[in-house]
């Protein structure tokens, strides 16, 4: 199959440069919730206000993640700047009156409101997240799981706006 191809398109390649994603490939279109996710933007979902400050133990570090049903949270400071994240896997094992900062691991990346949900899903697929932290000039926003974005595209499915191509 792959000489075939190789002669009727004259070259090693189907496409004439690699594309981004599989969802961008034109041989998988249709197969993804594309459309709507570039429709729908960060704001529309809204991003939730859950995060850990920057004065905060461990122990209520801990707490805040394990409230989340996240793994991590984002860290901000008094006037709304993001730090870093930390870690439950992190801090499990230090010492719960100890200052949660001190685990701080870089951001791994945001996106603004105004971005789409597809920036927002390709965020959290670069960065192995599910979610992502959404900021402005600056500033945390709050946070936007996946499935907060499963829900945002039920509920454009539901408005009859996901139909696939055709």
């Amino acid at each position: 199959a792959l000489a075939v191809a190789m002669m009727a398109f004259r070259g090693p390649a189907l496409l004439k440069e690699q594309v981004e994603s599989r969802a961008l490939s034109p041989v998988h279109a249709g197969e993804y919730p594309i459309p709507v996710l570039r429709r729908v933007r960060v704001s529309e979902v809204p991003p939730r206000q859950v995060y850990v400050r920057q004065e905060a133990k461990v122990a209520e570090a801990l707490s805040a993640i394990t409230s989340s049903g996240l793994l991590s949270l984002p860290v901000v400071d008094r006037l709304g700047r993001v730090l870093g994240i930390v870690n439950s896997l992190d801090l499990r094992t230090a010492d719960p009156e100890a200052p949660a900062i001190r685990y701080l691991r870089p951001e791994p990346g945001h996106v603004r409101p105004d971005s789409s949900l597809e920036e927002a899903v390709n965020m959290m697929s670069r960065t192995n997240s599910r979610y992502v932290i959404v900021e402005e000039d600056g500033r945390f926003v709050g946070i936007v799981t996946l499935d907060d974005v499963v829900k945002a595209y039920e509920r454009e499915a539901a408005k009859g706006l996901a139909a696939p191509p055709g």
